[in-house]
């Protein structure tokens, strides 16, 4: 299934559902694990397994087999990870303590190699607070086979 139909469904199951607060955010630049995550608030624990139940069921009809669904003991917060698309139906308290919008928006702003040669310290802020970047290399001798011990084994 093409990834912009899977996404119009998993949509549709969310509305259908009465999940409040969807959100698609595209990681494909961020990370390999999914090409977007779809974020949506559920009212209560019952509503919210409901609503990844709903996704799940909608996708397997259409071929797409979850390869997980985490979270389904207590409901706060429901994953279902359907490979290209990672579906996270939270409660509302679960999501704002999280705030994986903000979580992915920050990564997106801070892999732009640009936005680091552009940023200028504050001049109220002490140079004592300013973050230092460590850079630590690990040298590991390699050494050759002994051409002696090696034609005896």
């Amino acid at each position: 299934m093409q990834i912009s139909k899977l996404k119009a469904l998993i949509i549709d199951a969310l509305e259908e559902g009465k999940a409040k607060d969807i959100e698609i955010l595209d990681v494909r630049k961020l990370t390999d694990i999914a090409d977007y995550m779809i974020v949506c608030t559920a009212t209560s624990n019952r509503h919210s397994r409901s609503v990844a139940e709903r996704v799940a069921v909608s996708a397997k009809a259409n071929g797409v087999i979850p390869l997980s669904i985490e979270g389904n003991d207590t409901g706060e917060w429901v994953l279902i990870d359907l490979i290209d698309i990672i579906v996270h139906v939270m409660l509302k308290e679960t999501r704002e303590f999280y705030s994986l919008e903000k979580l992915w928006c920050i990564a997106e702003i801070a892999r732009k190699p640009s936005v680091s040669k552009t940023v200028k310290a504050d001049k109220k802020t002490p140079k004592s607070d300013a973050p230092k970047a460590v850079k630590t290399v690990k040298k590991i001798a390699i050494s050759k086979p002994d051409k002696k011990t090696t034609a005896k084994k």
